[in-house]
């Protein structure tokens, strides 16, 4: 069954008059005819009969009209609803990491740009015009040791990790991967007391002096100068982010480049600007 013929049966259908239907298809009516009766002897039953020299619908003909007639209306849309979508002012971004950060970027951009929308997920890269995630290039970030006061002191050596109460991510976030791997490279197993959502919840913990956690350079969007980091290279992760452009997202496109751009920018400067 191809799709033509479908469409040769709505439109014969729809006015029931074969010479009115070829001539709005622009075929002749024997051809059209004959498409007709393919798609019949396909499915195996009449669509039409005959009443005198006109031709009516029989129900399984009704059946098939009424069940085809909205998809083939939105395929006949179809170029039109695209152009539509090219021009959509909605960016979805999914944010395998950095989504405070993110979320202050798009907070700023709005302000110059009233009529954009914005999505941001964990999830869905397929599906995004833009995806920020960890990679083995992209912007610099270092991901700091950090405490309160009580254990700043206290620790010295990376083996004073093992005996210290550790606040880090749960287990499905990315950033907590990268941190698994630290201690697996560096073969010291964290004292886990915490595990949290979100990097708020851990900078708050780590301030009350429930103990150490480490906390991203500038995209964790928490203030760390109530905090102490640890400038020993040994107590930091280095990581990479990429931020990713889709070319295959359906936003407008000379808004989504804007808004990449300016993004990049943030990454670059590791600020909002």
């Amino acid at each position: 069954m191809e799709l033509t013929q479908l469409y040769y049966f709505y439109l014969t259908a729809k006015y029931e008059h074969i010479s009115r239907a070829s001539k709005e298809i622009n075929i002749a009516q024997p051809a059209l005819t004959k498409q007709i009766h393919n798609l019949e002897d396909e499915l195996g039953v009449s669509l039409f009969k005959r009443v005198g020299r006109n031709i009516k619908l029989t129900e399984w003909g009704v059946w098939l009209k009424n069940n085809i007639e909205e998809p083939l209306n939105k395929l006949h849309n179809i170029k039109e609803e695209i152009e539509h979508l090219k021009l959509s002012n909605h960016i979805k971004i999914c944010a395998k990491v950095a989504s405070n950060f993110i979320t202050n970027i798009m907070l700023n951009f709005k302000e110059q740009h009233n009529d954009i929308t914005f999505s941001l997920t964990l999830s869905g890269e397929d599906d995004c015009d833009i995806l920020v995630k960890t990679a083995k290039e992209g912007f610099k970030e270092e991901i700091c040791l950090a405490s309160g006061n009580f254990f700043w002191n206290k620790i010295k050596d990376i083996t004073d990790l093992e005996s210290a109460p550790f606040i880090t991510f749960t287990v499905n976030k990315e950033l907590r991967k990268t941190i698994d791997d630290y201690f697996n490279i560096k073969n010291i197993k964290a004292n886990i007391a915490f595990e949290c959502e979100n990097i708020n919840s851990i900078h708050d913990l780590i301030k009350k002096d429930n103990g150490i956690g480490f906390i991203p350079e500038f995209t964790s969007g928490v203030l760390k100068n109530d905090l102490k980091l640890f400038a020993d290279s040994n107590f930091i992760i280095t990581r990479y982010i990429e931020v990713k452009k889709n070319p295959y997202g359906i936003c407008n496109e000379k808004l989504l480049e804007e808004f990449y751009d300016y993004m990049c920018d943030c990454f670059k400067n590791k600020r909002v600007i």
